[in-house]
């Protein structure tokens, strides 16, 4: 499988029911190494035990890789994308439950005051882009003050077409899909 095929049976499978895909944006490290450079990204411990055996030279259940996306190219396709933009009279609806620990950093704080406004509300499909920026929003403002800690933002599909997503350790927001109205 080439790479445009590759990037395709991936898309597909996220606007199909994500199941099988997860992404990190947490870029935990970044230097020179002799063999060219080394970036590093913070995932969930399930991943880093497949990491581990693929490491080792052995089989292992998941692909890793590494994209780096130009910003201001995906601009010109944001408000063309299916995936985050298409709007449907299928379209799905989630409602958003937030679970909130102790924040144990400035960063956690603040992302939990930037996030409780999803608390209990739907959200269709075609905005759950507005997670994801609500948490870089406040990420930059974080860090435009001086912040250092580094926080990871994970996200996978839950049993029932529901999803899950943690940033840090303390902010979980649970999406439960709508299946119909009475």
């Amino acid at each position: 499988m080439g790479k445009n095929e590759l990037l395709q049976a991936i898309m597909n499978m996220a606007q199909d029911d994500n199941k099988g895909v997860a992404m990190s944006i947490a870029l935990v490290n970044a230097k020179k190494d002799p063999r060219g450079g080394i970036v590093s990204f913070g995932v969930e411990p399930r991943f880093l035990d497949d990491a581990n055996l693929q490491l080792a030279g052995m089989d292992n259940k998941y692909m890793k890789m590494c994209f780096f996306i130009d910003r201001d190219e995906l601009e010109k396709y944001k408000n063309s994308t299916p995936l985050i933009h298409a709007q449907s009279a299928d379209s799905k609806r989630y409602l958003i439950s937030k679970r909130f620990l102790s924040p144990k950093n400035k960063l956690e704080k603040m992302l939990q005051e930037s996030l409780s406004k999803f608390d209990d509300t739907l959200i269709s499909e075609d905005k759950l882009y507005l997670i994801p920026e609500t948490f870089d929003s406040t990420y930059k403002v974080y860090k435009d003050n001086k912040g250092r800690v580094q926080i990871t933002y994970d996200h996978s599909t839950m049993h029932g077409g529901g999803l899950w997503i943690r940033m840090g350790d303390s902010v979980i927001l649970d999406l439960t899909l709508v299946k119909g109205e009475i």
